[in-house]
């Protein structure tokens, strides 16, 4: 026998250990959030803290790219980043779409230019 239990009570005790550190944090930030001015100096340069730590992954991952997208030619994976910030533009910052639009030309690229 586990330390932990067996079966579902074991799963429900790791779901409730791990979900209890994380859900502490919400709650709080729903009573302070509300309080906080959007447009404040620490929430603008966490903003772009935020912002730069992603373009610095989004250039490590298409310059120096690992597994299977490292098999991708470079001017494909700089194609996708293109395809998808003019959508990400055209549709108004829409991150969604933006993302859509480069696994779009990414995986397109691989289907045509596969062999």
């Amino acid at each position: 026998m586990s330390p932990i239990g067996e079966g579902w009570q074991a799963a429900a005790l790791i779901i409730v250990a791990a979900a209890l550190p994380t859900e502490i944090w919400r709650w709080l930030g729903l009573a302070i959030g509300w309080r906080i001015n959007p447009r404040s100096e620490i929430l603008l340069f966490v903003r772009a803290a935020a912002t730069g730590i992603i373009a610095a992954f989004v250039a490590h991952a298409i310059f120096f790219p690992t597994g299977l997208l490292a098999k991708t030619p470079i001017a494909l994976r700089i194609a996708a980043l293109a395809g998808g910030l003019v959508a990400f533009t055209a549709f108004r910052g829409h991150v969604l779409i933006g993302v859509g639009a480069g696994v779009a030309v990414l995986l397109a690229g691989q289907v045509l230019f596969a062999g």
